[in-house]
Parts: C-alpha cells; sequence; structure tokens
C-alpha cells in the first residue's frame, strides 16, 4: 500500500534527494494527497525547499487540513 509509513518514508526522501525537479514536485504532490499523518512534518520541512514549486505545493498541502468536509455536520443538522 503507498500510504503506509514506510511508502511516506521513501516519498519523502524523494522531495530532497532526487535530483529531477518533476519528480520532486510529484512527490510533493503525492504526500499532498495522502491522509497519512506522517505526511504534515515532512511537508514542513519541504516548505523551506529550494524548489519554488514543490515550496508552493508543500504549502498548499499543509492547508489541506483546515479546509474540513462539513457534509456530515449539515446531514446532522438537518
Amino acid at each position: 500500500e503507498w500510504g503506509d509509513n514506510a511508502a511516506i518514508d521513501t516519498i519523502g526522501e524523494q522531495v530532497t534527494k532526487d535530483p529531477d525537479p518533476q519528480l520532486r514536485l510529484l512527490a510533493t504532490q503525492l504526500l499532498c494527497a495522502s491522509p497519512n499523518p506522517r505526511v504534515g512534518k515532512i511537508l514542513e520541512r519541504a516548505v523551506g525547499h529550494a524548489d519554488g514549486k514543490v515550496r508552493v505545493a508543500a504549502f498548499q498541502g499543509l492547508f489541506k487540513p483546515l479546509q474540513p468536509d462539513l457534509g456530515p455536520i449539515d446531514l446532522a443538522l438537518k
């Protein structure tokens, strides 16, 4: 499974170690899509990355949890 801790750590390493900027960005985007709680710390470090695209993607990924799904609350209030 790609979302387990080992996979998240491996993808996180690619953000800093891969020489290809497109693969670094892809790794960051994959982390942003994961619900794994380990992702937060990796994205926090990626906000300081030298690659601007990685920084922006990491920053956006950190805000993802702040956009809650209000659907269940809406249903409960009906």
